[in-house]
């Protein structure tokens, strides 16, 4: 759907409503068996297992739906140990909707598996951003599956949001973790994108390299669809964790169609406390 049409299309509902947005919408809000076949797939063929000892206080993982078993075995690992509170989780902007560069929303989102109540992080809302917008739609099912009883803080930061920007957010998080104690960060992110699978493998070796050596100058250099959120979550935690790469993949290797020139490359990593 063209961005235009999205705009418009939110415009109009809040213009010929007469009031502002009650819900925001999951993916497939109204067909939890989109969600079902992946996790009873997982359950039924293999074992999780806690990826190391220690708390884990973030993560990294994919949105597009293709990569729904990356994202199932993501969170059936983080379950056996954590039970967040608060889930605060970042996505890119990839229409450039809303009024701000950072945009957040404390409307609850409804999802296949009931409603996810949300919180607010004290900065101007700005919930048209949100409308239609995969990056955060397509994983807060997951989060109510796993975690039904945590609150979730959704940020959306387009490709514009200036460092002072960031820093701002960053202080406002910090609060937050301060103030709200059990919180779980999640980064909503994609890698390599727009070129054949060989390609995205030299890129990945390069953002792998990157997340690892844990320092936010140099963020900006991995092959990521949302450079700030990394930026973000390691500024946030880099003397706390060490990441744990436990799923590599990309969509020409999921779907079994070879020869693609615009593949998609996705990691997933946890977070765990040193």
């Amino acid at each position: 759907m063209p961005v235009w049409w999205r705009v418009i299309g939110c415009w109009c509902l809040l213009v010929c409503s007469g009031y502002a947005l009650d819900f925001h919408y999951s993916k497939y809000a109204g067909d939890p068996e989109k969600y079902l076949k992946p996790i009873r797939e997982y359950q039924r063929t293999q074992a999780s297992q806690k990826i190391a000892s220690g708390k884990i206080l973030a993560g990294i993982l994919p949105h597009h739906f293709l990569a729904s078993d990356m994202m199932v075995d993501f969170f059936e690992r983080i379950k056996r140990s954590e039970k967040p509170k608060t889930i605060i989780l970042i996505g890119p902007n990839h229409f450039k909707q809303g009024n701000s560069a950072v945009s957040i929303s404390s409307l609850p989102w409804k999802t296949p598996f009931g409603i996810v109540q949300s919180a607010p992080l004290g900065i101007k809302e700005d919930p048209l951003a949100f409308s239609g917008e995969h990056s955060v739609g397509v994983i807060i099912p997951f989060i109510k599956y796993y975690f039904p009883e945590s609150k979730i803080i959704p940020i959306l930061i387009r490709g514009d949001a200036s460092l002072e920007e960031m820093q701002k957010l960053k202080n406002k998080i910090e609060k937050t973790i301060d103030e709200k104690g059990d919180v779980l960060i999640l980064l909503s992110a994609d890698f390599s994108h727009n070129s054949t699978a060989q390609t995205a493998e030299i890129r990945d070796k390069k953002s792998k390299a990157v997340i690892t050596a844990m320092d936010p100058e140099q963020v900006f250099s991995a092959e990521i669809d949302c450079w700030r959120g990394l930026w973000l979550l390691i500024s946030l935690i880099k003397y706390k964790a060490t990441p744990h790469f436990i799923g590599h993949s990309n969509s020409e290797r999921i779907a079994k169609l070879h020869g693609q020139k615009d593949v998609t490359s996705y990691f997933t990593v946890l977070f765990v406390v040193k």
